[in-house]
């Protein structure tokens, strides 16, 4: 029921499941999709907590390629916004860069264009 749950058309998820889209929205943080791999972004915050702890104490550079889910929990404590704001962070195709200095982390985005290849043909073919 999630694979079915997250790529159904919005429109679909509306009149499907209208309990679960109402109950989504009101409480974004804590709701958890429905079935047994289902997962609210207060767990998902629990399950990225090595990750940042890593991305912390790392003396080089790092390149993390993620979900827009991850990619908020991990831009939103580097960046100092609260757990509350996560949810409804706006996230960008492109990357982010986090820089380390005296007071913080200090963020850059950088746009990427999607190419053919993962937009027309799907991710990851190849095209003559």
């Amino acid at each position: 029921m999630l694979a079915y749950w997250i790529h159904s058309h919005r429109k679909k998820e509306k009149k499907k499941f209208p309990k679960e889209v109402a109950a989504r929205k009101a409480d974004k943080l804590n709701y958890r999709y429905p079935g047994t791999s289902g997962e609210s972004y207060q767990d998902l915050i629990s399950r990225c907590g090595e990750l940042v702890c890593m991305l912390e104490q790392s003396r080089g550079n790092s390149l993390v390629i993620c979900d827009r889910a991850i990619f908020r929990v991990v831009s939103a404590y580097f960046c100092g916004q609260t757990i509350d704001e996560i949810p409804h962070m706006c996230v960008n195709k492109g990357v982010l860069e986090l820089s380390r200095s005296e007071k913080g982390f200090s963020a850059t985005e950088f746009d990427v264009g999607a190419g053919r290849a993962t937009t027309s043909h799907g991710p990851g073919t190849v095209l003559n």
